[in-house]
């Protein structure tokens, strides 16, 4: 008669792994084929099947415990280059998710709308022509308000071009602003 398969029981949780073992170790103890086993596992602490994430709560164990160490210095910088990259990549599909917005239906709705509601005139020199619809607050700085009607105003190129991203002046009428 054959073995009897037991299951592995229930597996491991992440916060159990308390062991640290660096990377260097992780990676030159693998099986033939280039894996981990049970044996090799149960040697840092780590019961299979092995949990989500145990190599890096293995190596987060190591940098904790050995801060000076030359290896836990380059694990920093690979995470600093990671999420720098990260943060590059979001910065991009944001361009282009902004890029997507300024041709899509929702917005050329909302620019008729302001332009509805405030006319069409410049709000900072009173031109009538060669007008855009600005962001008062930059949709590369607070892209959340990129569809707010409240963050909107009506400026010639001229203003809007001299106005950069880099100033806020709201040149909408004040509500007690009244021409009459």
């Amino acid at each position: 008669m054959g073995k009897k398969k037991t299951s592995p029981g229930p597996r491991q949780k992440l916060s159990e792994v308390t062991m640290a073992v660096s990377r260097k170790e992780i990676m030159s103890t693998t099986t033939p084929k280039g894996s981990w086993n049970a044996e090799i596992l149960a040697k840092w602490g780590v019961k299979w099947p092995a949990p989500s994430g145990w190599k890096r709560k293995l190596i987060e164990n190591w940098d904790a415990q050995n801060p000076d160490s030359p290896e836990t210095k380059r694990n920093r910088q690979r995470a600093a280059a990671k999420a720098a990259l990260e943060r590059e990549i979001n910065v991009i599909s944001l361009e282009e998710t902004q890029a997507e917005f300024m041709k899509s239906d929702v917005w050329y709705q909302l620019r008729y709308k302001v332009f509805t509601v405030y006319g069409r005139k410049c709000m900072c020199c009173g031109k009538r022509y060669n007008l855009d619809v600005d962001h008062i607050k930059p949709k590369s700085r607070y892209p959340e308000l990129i569809a707010d009607f409240n963050n909107l105003q009506i400026l010639c190129r001229d203003c809007n071009y001299g106005k950069g991203n880099w100033d806020e002046t709201d040149w909408r009428p004040k509500p007690d602003d009244d021409p009459w």
